[in-house]
């Protein structure tokens, strides 16, 4: 089967116009997810020190990274951090 030159151009315009659909939905998805801050990010974004918040982690969204004898690395949700502020 041959293709004129212009069913050819369609196809690949096509083609990649699926593609960039495709990336722009999953580049959307992927800015659906939290994200989140480390501790010290964290104590930028609220104005206070390090110490201060991981006094009062509790009163933020958070997660813990690793186990053990370490304390492991914590995690803040940013936009809780930005509705502090508010």
């Amino acid at each position: 089967m041959d293709m004129s030159r212009y069913e050819y151009r369609k196809l690949v315009d096509d083609v990649a116009d699926a593609v960039v659909a495709k990336l722009a939905k999953l580049h959307e998805l992927a800015n659906d997810k939290p994200q989140y801050v480390t501790l010290k990010e964290a104590a930028t974004i609220v104005r206070r020190s390090v110490a201060w918040m991981r006094l009062h982690k509790n009163e933020f969204p958070h997660k813990k990274l690793g186990d053990g004898a370490k304390q492991g690395q914590l995690l803040f949700l940013e936009d809780a951090l930005y509705k502090y502020l508010q």
